[in-house]
């Protein structure tokens, strides 16, 4: 084997190592840290509408597929970070909460 190619993959392992080491010792740290979250953000997805084509004409067997429209879309999320770690956390789910009011006549 080439010299040049077993020190790459000596840096690349050594690499490999360290790295995965590092992330050990950010995820233990991010375990144990009292998060101080900071405001939340709004980072949702617009996925505009598009055409699916169907089949060419002329082409009407008995899988034919007609032409499809699918809608735009916005996926709702949001985002906060710790102050502290930089832990950054993502989610799409929210709670729903039924108020009620007095109404008077």
């Amino acid at each position: 084997m080439n010299d040049r190619i077993a020190e790459l993959t000596r840096t690349i392992d050594d690499s490999d190592t360290k790295l995965k080491r590092a992330r050990e010792e950010l995820s233990r740290i991010r375990s144990s840290c009292l998060h101080q979250w900071g405001p939340v953000r709004d980072c949702s997805e617009y996925k505009p509408a598009y055409d699916i084509p169907g089949d060419p004409p002329g082409t009407m067997g008995v899988d034919w597929r007609p032409g499809c429209h699918v809608p735009a879309q916005t996926i709702e999320k949001w985002q906060r970070t710790c102050r502290l770690c930089g832990l950054t956390e993502t989610t799409t789910e929210t709670n729903q909460q039924v108020t009620h009011t007095p109404r008077f006549r």
